[in-house]
């Protein structure tokens, strides 16, 4: 598939709860879901070893992915958001759960790419996430909000280990950022005035 490797959602409401989602490919966006509209729940649950240019476990162009404790890992972008990339209007909100392990190997934001749209982390992990730049994460337009017990850390990129902001609006109000490696410049986060 172009878009969407197993799952494609333009409109209505889906809900996993518990089960996997692996070994999916896309050409383009969304190696495993791609959501251009609707809203898609998923709680619990496993994201993993998925494919794509952007947004290789997931690629939201429009409306909205909750997620509630699952785990998504171990993916593999050759651009951007190996984890999940988001563009348009779209909205991720995480709460508990993991992004871990992916990598974007020629691009940014291994854990989390927001081109634009919006983000809100509510003691999720991202971890071990890999990037040219933005490890963890790389913000260009759009928010992120990290709050409560959220840990950023163990990510590696050559600038913003932990975060690359590009532009948006960071809001850190509460979590840890630790252990973040930037081979070349802001291990923790990387700020472009």
């Amino acid at each position: 598939a172009e878009d969407g490797g197993c799952v494609q959602m333009y409109s209505g409401e889906a809900t996993i709860s518990g089960g996997e989602i692996k070994n999916c490919q896309a050409t383009k966006n969304g190696g495993a879901i791609y959501i251009a509209g609707g809203n898609f729940y998923a709680n619990g649950g496993l994201i993993y070893n998925n494919k794509a240019e952007s947004g290789a476990a997931v690629y939201i162009a429009d409306g909205t992915f909750e997620m509630q404790n699952g785990s998504i890992k171990n993916n593999e972008a050759t651009l951007n958001g190996a984890g999940i990339a988001i563009g348009g209007s779209g909205s991720f909100t995480m709460s508990g759960g993991s992004i871990n392990n992916n990598i974007s190997v020629n691009g940014n934001g291994g854990g989390i790419y927001v081109a634009s749209g919006n983000i809100t982390m509510n003691n999720g992990n991202i971890e071990s996430n890999e990037a040219v730049n933005g490890g963890g994460f790389y913000l260009t337009e759009g928010s992120f909000e990290i709050k409560n017990g959220s840990l950023i850390s163990k990510n590696k990129a050559q600038n913003g280990g932990g975060g690359y902001l590009l532009g948006g609006t960071f809001n850190l109000t509460g979590g840890t950022t630790s252990k973040n490696i930037a081979t070349n410049s802001g291990g923790g986060y990387y700020i472009v005035d």
